[in-house]
């Protein structure tokens, strides 16, 4: 084909005034190997238009992607376990830990059942623990009195001093 008329079709072609034939002399010529050399960067334009209707439309795709979930999908039987269900059994769990928590407790402060080792040893912790208490009750008296006599001492060495005037 001539140079200059190729030139005029791909001018007439951005202005937007080709025709269908002109079109399509346009992509085959830019689709042969001999294109000019001040033309060749419109070869990619061409041949991509070219490629755009080998591709697969979208219809075709959507209809083999269904095709493929229809066959791979088989239905399974799956449990669902509820969330009001789960809640059910663990205030139950709750309710158990907390009867049993509470009668461990009272079986072992009403004393029933104790063995005779167990009141002794009870006994004696009871017994340590009076002494002890006794013996901080006099220590806490000691330092109460000490302080008391501390803060006597101090009273009477305030009054022996002489008032201070104040400078202004």
């Amino acid at each position: 084909m001539e140079y200059n008329n190729i030139k005029d079709l791909v001018e007439k072609y951005w202005a937007g005034e080709t025709d269908l034939q002109e079109e399509s002399t346009l992509k085959t010529y830019f689709s042969s190997a001999d294109v000019h050399p001040s033309l060749t960067q419109y070869k990619p334009l061409f041949s991509y238009f070219q490629e755009a209707k080998k591709e697969v439309s979208l219809d075709s795709i959507e209809a083999a992607v269904m095709e493929q979930i229809q066959h791979k999908a088989v239905p399974t039987k799956t449990k669902v376990i509820s969330l009001g269900r789960i809640m059910k059994v663990a205030a139950a769990v709750a309710v158990l830990m907390g009867a049993t928590f509470f009668l461990y407790n009272q079986m072992g402060s009403s004393g029933t059942q104790m063995a005779d080792s167990e009141r002794v040893r009870t006994l004696d912790e009871e017994n340590e623990s009076l002494e002890a208490y006794l013996e901080l009750k006099a220590a806490l008296a000691l330092v109460s009195n000490k302080i008391d006599d501390g803060k006597q001492q101090a009273i009477k060495g305030l009054s022996r001093t002489k008032s201070i005037p104040i400078l202004k």
